[in-house]
């Protein structure tokens, strides 16, 4: 970045650095031209994740992350945040004017260009339960693994299946005994649609007390896609609120293994108006409204 950095930045009037990751830009600051118009997009509140964790090497690395993330945005003179909840625990944590922050959420990307590529992996005969993306900590992907295999159990005639990579996704294929849970990796991006497509179930599960750190930048492509959705969130977070405000389904706001099973096999034999999701998506989930707030 510091190599290319007076390049990219000249004849331009606005830069906007994507949180996390937050050193990088924290890095460049000293460098950057002063008239230029900093609108920072904040994805995750890394602090919020990390609030919580005992012993000493926890406590520093929160200390840094706060130290980083506080730096960062309050250097910029907007910045934007995927929820109110978001924009809320940030304003709190880090002294932020609130003349200078903005709410939008993530915006759509799905295109409708459905492909065949998965048929393979997807047997017509079956309902299928997915949790596709990134898998780490605020995903909780030891509950969500015990949840397939306790739901395997329970429900007939459906798979389970876990489209990513990483750490934790490793784990979870060595923990994993079940036959009816699959492991796969990430899918192309332009299979992308396809594989909402497929799915019966789509899981976003978010870990306890996390719902103000982030917000599924996922959600609005899922609700644009005719795919069920099953939301495992905090109570009375912004995201139950916006499903229940909305007659979106399904939200459960707990862990607990039975709750969950229960939940979902209800949704698997519930009718679900796609077309009402896709309103629901195009009237929260606009890149127009995103656009207008960086260049405000």
């Amino acid at each position: 970045m510091l190599s290319k950095i007076r390049k990219h930045q000249k004849n331009k009037d606005i830069i906007m650095p994507i949180f996390p990751p937050s050193f990088a830009f924290l890095s460049i600051l000293p460098f950057l031209n002063r008239n230029l118009k900093k609108v920072g997009m904040v994805h995750d509140l890394q602090e919020v994740y990390s609030i919580g964790k005992k012993g000493i090497v926890n406590k520093v690395v929160r200390y840094f992350i706060h130290e980083i993330e506080e730096k960062c945005y309050n250097s910029c003179n907007r910045l934007i945040f995927l929820s109110k909840e978001m924009k809320d625990q940030a304003k709190e944590l880090y002294g932020l004017a609130e003349n200078k922050l903005e709410v939008q959420y993530p915006f759509i990307t799905v295109k409708g260009n459905i492909t065949n590529d998965l048929g393979h992996i997807f047997d017509k005969n079956k309902k299928h339960v997915v949790y596709s993306g990134a898998l780490g900590e605020k995903q909780s992907p030891e509950k969500l693994l015990n949840f397939f295999q306790e739901a395997s159990l329970e429900i007939e005639n459906v798979m389970f299946h876990v489209f990513s990579k990483g750490e934790e996704f490793n784990k979870l294929v060595e923990l994993n005994k079940n036959v009816n849970i699959r492991f796969h990796d990430l899918v192309k991006k332009e299979n992308l649609e396809e594989l909402y497509q497929k799915s019966d179930i789509q899981i976003v599960p978010q870990k306890e007390g996390t719902s103000k750190g982030s917000l599924p930048s996922k959600l609005p492509n899922l609700l644009a896609s005719n795919c069920k959705i099953f939301l495992i969130t905090d109570l009375n977070s912004e995201l139950q609120k916006l499903f229940n405000n909305n007659n979106l389904h399904h939200v459960v706001t707990t862990w607990e293994t039975d709750e969950l099973i229960r939940a979902l096999k209800a949704l698997l034999e519930k009718s679900i108006d796609f077309k009402h999701q896709k309103v629901i998506a195009k009237k929260f989930f606009t890149i127009d409204k995103m656009i207008e707030k960086v260049l405000r």
